[in-house]
């Protein structure tokens, strides 16, 4: 579109040149020339004016774009089993939605609580596969590629789990199989297994009732952050940043 303009720009410029010069002389000529010349300047802004209208067009399209893929990926409810009733559920169906250079992402997870019992040790076991929720399978949903906790995910569903202990590091598994029921975590389930990281169990500064998801954006150009789980005395990072 700008080299069409640029074209049309120049074939206005020279045209009217080219007839200027036959027949011309002296101050006339000298005159003849001066006006062309400041027509031609004029036409130069004026065509730099339009390709500046036509960016910021490009720019406030791209945006609108950004804006309606966000909102498109926000209200898109999260998968339920067939059948299965929402209201009422003692671990109510949540989301969590963040965005990081090159996508957004949510996450949707039947949010369990404590209500007096232990979380981990009694309600989760240690050393076995967790579904990292209630209910439905805990899903992650990317509009973008990205790398979490060091693993390569392209733009897509995944469900994740993981493996806490009682002593050390948890692994956090990602798996293709994201619109099932959360348990079993079976042999069948982990063959659909994309990749898995390691990550620190830390301390929370309060008791956490009902477990959640947050997102923790750093103060960075590339918008990366982290996705927090926390409950009870616990809380595990899972470090999002940007493909590439």
């Amino acid at each position: 579109m700008k080299k069409m303009f640029r074209n049309y720009a120049a074939l206005l410029i020279t045209v009217p040149f080219l007839l200027a010069c036959p027949g011309g002389s002296g101050d006339d000529a000298d005159d003849a020339m001066n006006d062309e010349s400041m027509e031609m300047g004029e036409m130069e802004m004026e065509m730099d004016e339009m390709e500046m209208e036509m960016d910021e067009m490009e720019m406030e399209m791209e945006m609108e774009m950004g804006e309606m893929e966000m909102a498109s990926m926000i209200d898109e409810p999260c998968w339920i089993r067939e059948g299965a009733e929402l209201e009422g559920r003692a671990s109510p169906l949540m989301s969590t939605s963040f965005e990081f250079d090159g996508g957004m992402g949510t996450i949707c997870y039947g949010a369990p609580s404590a209500r007096g019992r232990m979380a981990f040790g009694e309600v989760v076991a240690y050393g076995e596969p967790w579904r990292l929720g209630a209910n439905e399978a805990t899903a992650i949903h990317l509009t973008g590629p990205a790398s979490i906790g060091g693993v390569a995910l392209d733009a897509g569903s995944y469900s994740v789990y993981a493996t806490p202990m009682s002593d050390g590091d948890w692994e956090i598994t990602f798996n293709s199989m994201h619109e099932r029921w959360g348990i079993p975590i079976n042999e069948e389930v982990m063959a659909g297994d994309v990749g898995s990281f390691m990550a620190t169990p830390e301390e929370t500064e309060e008791m956490v009732e009902t477990m959640t998801f947050t997102f923790e954006p750093w103060e960075n150009e590339r918008a990366m952050g982290d996705l927090v789980m926390s409950w009870e005395d616990t809380r595990v990072k899972m470090h999002v940043h940007p493909a590439g």
